[in-house]
């Protein structure tokens, strides 16, 4: 009984494929998605170079109860921390970057391009900006008057290599801030966009 319904099995399938060639053997292609290879927590940004598309910045952050002592334990206060992570072939896999942004709370990431290489970008909520042009290896506040206490919600480059900077006070009823460079974000001057005191009170969000 059994080896005559093996070879019914058997006949139907050469049947199905001399007839039907591309409906048994049929290659299911490529996933469409697929874990990665990046650490075990959640990502919050991701950026991708102009000039190398293929290289990518995402951070990823966790977040722990620590006691005072810094021993983990589920009683202890929240403490959230973020790491840079950079994939030089589109995603496939993943290395840690410098992780000198562990306790500044990135609000954007961006990457623009320079006249060899791209500049990485962080914008936090109360920290600065942060940059690294060395891929992630190294980073460096950069030092913007008037962006003290301020939280920076974009950062963009337009056709004319001019640098943008987009902001909003972490005071109560904030004004709303655009810092422009044209000099590859050394130095920056700044513009009031909107004043929460005026009508509608409202402030940029991005």
């Amino acid at each position: 009984m059994r080896a005559a319904l093996a070879c019914s099995l058997i006949a139907l399938v050469t049947i199905a494929a001399v007839c039907f060639p591309g409906a048994v053997w049929a290659d299911p292609g490529p996933l469409a998605w697929q874990a990665g290879n990046g650490p075990a927590a959640w990502t919050t940004h991701l950026a991708s170079d102009p000039l190398a598309p293929d290289f990518l910045v995402a951070f990823a952050s966790q977040q722990v109860s620590r006691n005072p002592d810094r021993t983990q334990t589920s009683q202890g206060s929240n403490h959230q921390t973020w790491a840079p992570y950079v994939s030089s072939d589109g995603g496939a896999n993943w290395q840690p970057a410098g992780n000198d942004l562990a306790y500044v709370q990135p609000t954007t990431v961006a990457m623009t391009k320079g006249r060899s290489a791209s500049t990485i970008w962080v914008g936090t909520a109360a920290d600065g900006l942060w940059r690294s042009d060395n891929n992630g290896r190294t980073w460096r506040p950069v030092p913007v008057r008037g962006l003290t206490d301020q939280s920076v919600v974009g950062i963009v480059q337009d056709v004319s290599d001019r640098h943008h900077l987009l902001s909003v006070g972490n005071e109560q009823y904030p004004n709303s801030y655009l810092y422009t460079s044209i000099d590859g974000g050394y130095n920056w001057q700044q513009h009031l966009v909107q004043s929460y005191a005026d009508r509608p009170d409202t402030h940029v969000s991005d």
